[in-house]
């Protein structure tokens, strides 16, 4: 539960930082409310999630509402596929007018959508993990409240190599853009420090997700 809270708090920030901005962008507007398209997953592995992002997102929303600034949250289900955040993405921006963004969370909806954007000069803001190839669909348009996963995965190879003085790993990965970033900087830090590496070995993430359902 802590957790979670610490995760919604963060998003919070996010948000707020977001809002701000954004306030400050549209401030001749004669609209009074802001619209923000939120793209999330509601459906599917990563609903639990999703729904916990939505959580965070609506923490702030309460908070600026007792300080006089109504922000309204239009909601798309942009699941953790290419098509689903595309159609998400494109009803908000068509049949909602929406130009402010959060989202979507999951690196394979984005990706696409990050190529829209990016030709729309559309910013989107993420709270999700962020794979290398994001970036480079995205440029500039992409910003992102967490680390890239290799990031993540090079401080955790630092740290079996001078704090645990491990001399070999195994590397297991999903066969996702995630897992190809961590066995991708795993094996450079290793190689860059003499790390032996006795064995790689790939995991499909359709696996990953039916071992988790059966516990």
């Amino acid at each position: 539960r802590q957790m979670i809270y610490n995760i919604l708090k963060t998003l919070t920030v996010l948000l707020a930082i977001f809002v701000i901005s954004s306030i400050f962008l549209k401030k001749n507007s004669t609209n009074d409310i802001l619209k923000i398209g939120v793209m999330t997953p509601l459906s599917g592995p990563a609903a639990s999630i999703g729904e916990w992002n939505l959580q965070g997102i609506q923490l702030a929303i309460d908070e600026f509402k007792q300080n006089g600034v109504i922000i309204e949250l239009v909601v798309e289900d942009s699941g953790c596929n290419g098509q689903n955040g595309v159609s998400a993405y494109n009803k908000l921006r068509t049949e909602n007018n929406i130009s402010l963004f959060i989202g979507p969370l999951c690196n394979a909806s984005s990706l696409p959508v990050a190529k829209i954007a990016k030709d729309q000069d559309v910013i989107l803001i993420r709270t999700g993990l962020t794979a290398t190839n994001l970036f480079d669909a995205g440029g500039e348009n992409i910003f992102n409240i967490l680390p890239t996963v290799s990031t993540i995965a090079e401080a955790a190879t630092l740290f079996t190599i001078n704090e645990l003085n491990s001399n070999s790993i195994s590397i297991i990965y999903a066969t996702d853009d995630y897992g190809l970033d961590n066995k991708n900087i795993i094996k450079k830090i290793a190689y860059e420090n003499n790390l032996n590496i006795s064995s790689i070995e790939a995991v499909s993430y359709t696996h990953l997700r039916a071992h988790e359902t059966r516990g």
